[in-house]
């Protein structure tokens, strides 16, 4: 079967009557247009109160304004197939009509997060990291649109709502029709987290959150969240310093996880519309020349090194995280 329109010199089965379209055909007979502005910018804020005690405040917004503009000609797409609304001859089809379409849509989204990092030691070995804050975030926005048949000429030049004449009928009520509808979402959430190492060997973590949504439903708006974990670091103790035990065994996976799962992750998050806690460690700076770390402490790290693996899957995730954070979300 040729893949030319049937008008031109190649040939379409006249035994295929439905749903079998000529590629290049349904390409040509393809009209959209859509343009759109977006502003999005960000504020961060910090204010030292203390030696190890530090407050932060961000706010983040984006602003996107779109019109869009759609049209659906009159086509013949091969003898006896069943979606054509033209015939051979150039006549249309008794029921068919062309149409075009468009649609305007506003949205206005925000989050402002503030809160205060702690850090303390208590006898040299016993660390703390601390966290409370204070999330509020507002999706809203509205769209309108409207559809007409009945496009002069069949022509997207003359593709305008105000220049189509269809009018509804009651055997044609769709002819003219438009739409108007806004939405808006907004979140509240109170979180608080500890990290707790002793001799940057033993680790344990606990993170508490109160978070509020319309999408909970009128009668319960609030709900609470709780996570915790514990770990070694058994690259830490002295036994592991044997050339015979690699870092876990699994280097390749280690990366993969860090990195490829911590991107698939984002992704399904930014694709359902919900958030994502991610945790990370002062241990994937190595070996710290200060003690205890603070958040300007970027480390002294050893990309190639036995932990190295673990290491920069881990700060790789910090990076693509708040790049979603920023840049995307």
């Amino acid at each position: 079967m040729g893949i030319t329109n049937y008008m031109g010199s190649g040939r379409l089965s006249n035994l295929i009557l439905s749903e079998v379209f000529n590629p290049l055909t349904k390409l040509e007979n393809t009209y959209n247009k859509n343009t759109g502005t977006k502003l999005y910018g960000k504020v961060e804020l910090q204010y030292d109160l203390l030696k190890d005690l530090k407050l932060s405040t961000r706010f983040g917004y984006t602003k996107y304004d779109g019109n869009a503009k759609g049209f659906t000609p009159l086509v013949f797409y091969g003898p006896l197939n069943v979606e054509n609304s033209l015939n051979a001859d150039g006549s249309t089809v008794a029921g068919k009509h062309n149409m075009v379409s468009h649609e305007k849509t506003s949205n206005f989204n925000y989050t402002w997060e503030s809160f205060a990092n702690y850090h303390f030691t208590v006898k040299e070995d016993h660390n703390f990291e601390t966290v409370v804050g204070l999330s509020i975030a507002r999706i809203s926005g509205n769209a309108a649109g409207a559809s007409r048949e009945d496009v002069p000429f069949n022509s997207w030049e003359f593709a305008d709502f105000t220049a189509a004449t269809g009018t509804n009928t009651s055997t044609n009520p769709n002819a003219l029709k438009g739409y108007y509808y806004q939405y808006f979402r907004n979140n509240i959430s109170y979180f608080g987290r500890m990290n707790y190492d002793y001799q940057d060997k033993y680790l344990a973590s606990f993170t508490a959150r109160r978070e509020g949504s319309i999408a909970f439903g009128d009668n319960n708006k609030f709900a609470n969240f709780y996570s915790g974990s514990l770990g070694w670091a058994v690259t830490r103790e002295n036994f592991f310093n044997v050339k015979a035990i690699d870092y876990l065994k699994i280097p390749i996976q280690t990366l993969k996880v860090g990195a490829l799962g911590t991107h698939n992750c984002l992704g399904l998050a930014k694709a359902k519309g919900a958030r994502i806690l991610v945790a990370s460690t002062s241990e994937v700076y190595g070996d710290p020349l200060v003690h205890p770390q603070t958040e300007e402490y970027w480390g002294n790290v050893n990309p190639v090194g036995p932990r190295g693996v673990y290491d920069e899957a881990k700060r790789f995730m910090e990076s693509i995280t708040m790049a979603y954070h920023t840049f995307i979300s």
